[in-house]
């Protein structure tokens, strides 16, 4: 992911993706959750409105667990033109699609299934998204989870104003009987930061 938040250009598109690794109790709720908004989005055709607004809500149920946060992320860039923030869309959606597939796919990564430990009972959720302009609490270092409540509020205000011109939702595992491992955990997440 590019880091560059900060720049000051004439016009401004944003292109913003956040990390959040849940452990424990939360696991589930949170899959849950995530695999209900990211159905309703196929279920949509992809309709923009939706996903942005599945987006909030997934940000929303991160906030009600706050205690589970483990580790984040949050990665992004300003662009001038809208036609070069839509091409870094494009980069990081393929970017975070091909972090954790299931063991069926090509060249996928091996899935840990089972019970697992209860260090392996966490997942990873991303939310990227985009807007025009200026936004002060997604645009931030990150440093603690202070840092990381404000912007999931961020996100959440952008959809509640209909600012969002772009919003996409992953997780990891993408079963739920899947598992990651601390060395998946370390291979395919390193951007995440202790909380």
């Amino acid at each position: 992911m590019i880091f560059g938040f900060g720049k000051k250009k004439k016009e401004r598109h944003v292109v913003a993706t956040v990390l959040v690794a849940i452990d424990g109790e939360a696991f589930q709720p949170l899959l849950a959750t995530t695999a209900r908004a990211a159905q309703a989005i196929i279920t949509a055709g992809g309709d923009f409105d939706v996903a942005s607004r599945k987006l909030a809500d997934v940000a929303r149920a991160l906030l009600d667990h706050e205690v589970n946060w483990s580790a984040g992320a949050l990665g992004g860039d300003v662009y001038d033109a809208e036609e070069d923030a839509a091409g870094q869309i494009a980069d990081v959606y393929a970017d975070l699609s091909s972090r954790y597939r299931s063991a069926g796919d090509e060249d996928a990564v091996p899935r840990e299934s089972g019970t697992g430990t209860s260090d392996e009972r966490r997942c990873v959720v991303m939310l990227t998204c985009s807007y025009a302009g200026e936004n002060e609490d997604v645009e931030r270092e990150l440093h603690d989870r202070l840092d990381l409540a404000r912007v999931l509020q961020g996100i959440v205000a952008l959809n509640e104003r209909g600012a969002l011109t772009s919003a996409h939702l992953h997780v990891a595992p993408a079963h739920p009987d899947d598992r990651l491992t601390d060395e998946q955990m370390l291979a395919l997440f390193p951007e995440l930061v202790p909380l």
